[in-house]
């Protein structure tokens, strides 16, 4: 790639992610073109479309969530890993309203962030199962009622980045 096509792609990333952070997800992409300094043209010669600039943006971010909770399941007292874990998400939701929106989506955005979804499923499903069985949480919760709590925050988060 070129300099000055990395450059742009660069800038698109980072306005991209500014914007998305600030406004959420629904963030115009003409916004993140006027951020960025370009056109609507390279935005979109780099990402054909919304759902692959997203997918780029927040790769990592869902890296880390994975990771909370993966750490979260591997934890020596579940109920206070799985307490824990909440609240570090809700931190990171709380610190993105991009990410915020993203957490509580079921829109599809790539393989690969799909396989993010489906690995950190899986690491709280494993925390639930063992929170449960040590007692330290109720036995009807579910990872749906994280679900719930993660959307729950997200309206939260939206509400208040309004202001």
């Amino acid at each position: 790639m070129r300099a000055d096509a990395q450059r742009n792609r660069a800038s698109v990333l980072a306005a991209a992610e500014a914007a998305y952070a600030e406004h959420g997800v629904d963030v115009s992409l003409n916004e993140i073109a006027r951020r960025a300094g370009t056109g609507n043209a390279t935005l979109y010669r780099h990402f054909p479309t919304r759902e692959a600039l997203l997918a780029e943006v927040y790769t990592g971010h869902l890296e880390r969530y994975c990771a909370l909770a993966e750490d979260a399941a591997r934890a020596d007292d579940p109920g206070i890993a799985l307490r824990d874990c909440v609240i570090a998400t809700c931190a990171l939701q709380a610190s993105n309203r991009g990410l915020a929106d993203l957490l509580a989506s079921l829109r599809p955005l790539s393989v690969h962030v799909e396989e993010l979804r489906a690995r950190h499923y899986r690491a709280v499903a494993a925390l639930f199962e063992r929170a449960v069985r040590s007692g330290g949480v109720r036995p009807d919760a579910s990872p749906a009622d994280l679900a719930v709590l993660l959307i729950a925050n997200m309206v939260q988060v939206a509400a208040y980045t309004r202001r």
